[in-house]
């Protein structure tokens, strides 16, 4: 009995390492890649693997020198040597935008309650993140058709005192 439980104690230690090491290996990779790309140093703190009807992907969790909030990525399994090129510097970017339009919503008389937004590349020309330029910089140098602006998932109430008002003094459209 106690030959078993050190065979099973054995084996899952095993198993253990050798999932922490395969983690610490996709964490390597993924920071290479970033830090080939832009100045900064990067962190891995979590690497998940999700595997659903679609199939299976790594879900990381990544620090960045100089930016407060972690950022999540997803990509497929086999993607790990080849995430995509502007994958955090485009969550850096939609951050920017969110934070961009909540600030110009508030300055209007409309109650927005969630607005959320993203920012996307539309060029062949390779954009230069190397010093984490930010939209206008982009938009400079690279021209205004180069990104690309969405807003989505907004829910809209109009106040009562502009005459859009329902039954209980507000109503969404």
């Amino acid at each position: 009995m106690k030959k078993i439980l050190l065979i099973l104690l054995i084996l899952g230690i095993a198993t253990w390492g050798y999932f922490a090491f395969k983690e610490h290996q996709i964490a390597q990779e993924i920071e290479k890649q970033l830090h080939s790309r832009m100045d900064r140093d990067f962190n891995v703190t979590k690497v998940n693997k999700v595997v659903d009807e679609s199939g299976e992907i790594y879900e990381a969790t990544i620090k960045i020198e100089g930016i407060e909030k972690p950022f999540e990525i997803w990509f497929p399994t086999i993607a790990v040597s080849s995430l995509y090129e502007y994958a955090v510097i485009s969550e850096l970017w939609d951050r920017q935008y969110e934070k961009e339009v909540k600030g110009i919503v508030k300055q209007h008389p409309f109650k927005i309650q969630k607005v959320e937004g993203n920012v996307g590349i539309k060029t062949d020309e390779k954009i230069n993140i190397r010093h984490l330029p930010n939209i206008q910089k982009v938009r400079k140098k690279y021209g205004e058709d180069a990104v690309i602006d969405n807003i989505y998932r907004g829910k809209y109430t109009l106040s009562n005192r502009y005459g859009f008002a329902g039954k209980r003094g507000r109503e969404s459209i």
